[in-house]
């Protein structure tokens, strides 16, 4: 899978915020994630299977943040104005810098593990009422990695479609190792016996 050969399994890479590129990230999303889908088999039988669409790459990196109110900062107009080059990172730093380096910066630094992070994550399966407390992340399941040389663990929080069978993605998160309020804290760990990553 191209550069995915050269990666060390659990060391985490990062990318520099001055080189964060959207057109770079979109072409992860092209080239790694989008053509396929993932299906990952539970112990106890139970299959998930993934799928990724270019309308969602914009909630992943949580551009629409940047300004609620902005049209073109959401799913597929907003995927359009990135491949087309009129949305930029620097075009979303004069909108809004604090809200980009506060909800944004994070989710795109770390975004090139993704690929890697589906191929071979954990998983617990999510009930807010386990975690005492009111969120607004309204997910089944998540698929994790811990990367202890940066004390952080990557999260994609995935839903089920109208097929209970098919699931997207609905969250992309970055939580610190040492987080007391973990996303993971008190919920059900699932162990993945197998996963299948088939072109669509």
């Amino acid at each position: 899978m191209g550069s995915l050969i050269f990666v060390c399994e659990g060391v985490l890479r990062l990318i520099k915020q001055s080189s964060i590129s959207l057109v770079y990230l979109q072409g992860i999303y092209e080239k790694d994630i989008l053509p396929y889908s993932f299906c990952y088999e539970l112990e106890d039988g139970t299959m998930l299977s993934l799928f990724f669409e270019e309308a969602q790459f914009s909630h992943l990196l949580g551009i629409q943040k940047v300004d609620f109110k902005r049209k073109d900062l959401y799913g597929q107009k907003c995927y359009d104005e990135i491949k087309n080059g009129r949305l930029t990172y620097q075009k979303l730093k004069s909108i809004n810098k604090t809200a980009l380096k506060t909800q944004c910066k994070d989710k795109m630094r770390y975004f090139d593990e993704l690929p890697i992070l589906l191929r071979n994550p954990e998983c617990i399966e999510y009930d807010e009422s386990s975690t005492g407390r009111k969120t607004n992340i309204k997910i089944s399941f998540a698929l994790h990695k811990t990367y202890g040389n940066l004390g952080k663990k990557l999260i994609i929080g995935i839903d089920s479609s109208s097929d209970r069978f098919d699931y997207y993605p609905r969250t992309w998160l970055i939580e610190n190792i040492t987080k007391s309020s973990s996303l993971l804290m008190g919920q059900n760990v699932r162990k993945i016996i197998s996963v299948q990553i088939n072109r669509r």
